[in-house]
């Protein structure tokens, strides 16, 4: 089975040993950067869509797009870390940067289709 899940789980990502965290002296499925983007991607929307009452910004989304862009290509064109835990928040970074790329384009859809006064 697990030979299964992890040659399924190579469509979506490299797979890298070095890149890679162990669990019981096996590789997990996906990479640490890999990891970080799904994590952030789940989280962030989450946070959005289900713990924010109010509609977020355009500055502080935009901020948070500008933010997680410059960790998520700094470390990938720049430093290129060896170590798993950078690679694990530059992905979720990027996670977290399309997250909110999508919802920016979300609400950027609502804002242009509805008035103000029609009910969403």
């Amino acid at each position: 089975m697990y030979e299964n899940i992890f040659r399924l789980c190579g469509y979506i990502c490299s797979q890298k040993p070095s890149s890679s965290f162990y669990i019981f002296n096996r590789q997990f499925f996906i990479c640490s950067r890999c990891f970080g983007i799904y994590c952030g991607l789940i989280i962030f929307t989450l946070i959005l869509f289900l713990f924010l009452k109010k509609r977020i910004k355009k500055i502080q989304l935009t901020l948070i797009i500008i933010f997680s862009a410059v960790l998520y290509f700094g470390d990938i064109y720049l430093l290129n870390s060896p170590y798993l835990f950078i690679k694990y928040i530059s992905g979720l970074s990027g996670g977290i940067l399309i997250s909110s790329l999508i919802s920016g384009g979300i609400f950027y859809y609502n804002n242009l289709f509805y008035t103000k006064g029609e009910k969403k």
